[in-house]
């Protein structure tokens, strides 16, 4: 994965938090912003509430990386543009996200990321579509029933993810804690000693 992404899923971590289980919240027993039923799907078929609530860290990365950034080819997208798909698809849906990108770039919304998507997406200016993913998002959002309970911490999501994959597209470094900055530096550390063993 390019650089972006480690910066992209420590957002993601960030925003999701730890174990919920709230009776107003569809997706039920989340964990690092794993659903059970992902959960189920992507990791134990029999996962339990309590497998969810203990659930490691590196399986949540594992799930993000297999079943979320590689279905929209992260790596062939804009910067910016990847952690906004990303977050989109983390948050409503891998297929709504893709779908949403391909309706703004003009091609045939089949939920696919291959070529032409990739094509039409790097010919396009990357401020652009990254307002209007989280503009539609938003306006997504405003029409679930359970937008009264959540749209406080749904619209600043959206707005702090706006901020964030738009500081990504001009080469600014978001601001991410101290301990983000260590947690990276060993993860890379450690990927070039693996490297050299290998």
């Amino acid at each position: 994965m390019k650089q972006t992404y480690e910066l992209a899923i420590a957002q993601v971590f960030k925003d999701e938090g730890g174990y919920t289980n709230e009776a107003t919240d569809p997706g039920g027993p989340t964990n690092w912003g794993i659903t059970i039923h992902d959960a189920r799907t992507y990791w134990k078929q029999d996962a339990t509430v309590d497998d969810v609530k203990h659930m490691p860290k590196q399986v949540a990365e594992a799930i993000y990386r297999k079943h979320y950034a590689d279905p929209i080819n992260y790596n062939d997208l804009p910067d910016g543009v990847d952690y906004a798909v990303l977050d989109y698809g983390i948050n409503s849906g891998i297929s709504r996200s893709i779908k949403v990108l391909q309706r703004i770039v003009g091609v045939v919304d089949d939920g696919m990321v291959g070529p032409i998507t990739i094509s039409a997406t790097t010919s396009a200016n990357p401020s652009y579509i990254i307002n209007a993913i989280y503009d539609e998002r938003l306006n997504f959002l405003k029409g679930l029933h359970n937008w009264d309970v959540y749209k406080h911490g749904w619209t600043n999501r959206c707005n702090n993810g706006r901020h964030f994959a738009l500081s990504l597209t001009t080469g600014t470094s978001p601001r991410v804690s101290s301990q983000t900055w260590l947690q990276l530096l060993i993860s890379s550390i450690t990927k070039l000693f693996k490297g050299n063993q290998n």
